[in-house]
């Protein structure tokens, strides 16, 4: 998948790729399988939590995500509303399967 984020306070900046994280490319897959308690949650009651992922309607809502420490200036610079959209390419024909649009908000209890 591919994440672009845009930070949108105090100006709209879009988010670099830093340490693979941010507006980087990351494998769906792998993050589903490493990370079940947060994932598992948006998947439709019938469907399996794993790949491949099947069609369906995916819903996740209010779901806390814990952000390393980068230290307390980078912390402060990280506080904010965020808007991006997540495109999901098939690896093996590179054609794109689908895309989400999503908007968060990043809280100092957030951050680790």
């Amino acid at each position: 998948m591919i994440l672009h984020l845009t930070k949108l306070e105090p100006k709209r900046m879009t988010v670099p790729c830093l340490q693979n994280i941010g507006s980087c490319e990351y494998d769906v897959c792998e993050m589903i399988k490493n990370h079940q308690t947060e994932f598992c949650p948006m998947f439709p009651p019938h469907a399996q939590c794993g790949c491949p992922l099947k069609k369906a309607v995916y819903s996740l809502t209010d779901a806390p995500v814990a952000i390393p420490d980068f230290g307390e200036i980078f912390a402060k610079i990280l506080q904010g509303g965020y808007e991006g959209n997540i495109t999901f390419i098939d690896k093996s024909s590179g054609t794109e399967v689908g895309c989400i649009a999503i908007t968060f908000q990043i809280e100092p209890s957030e951050l680790l």
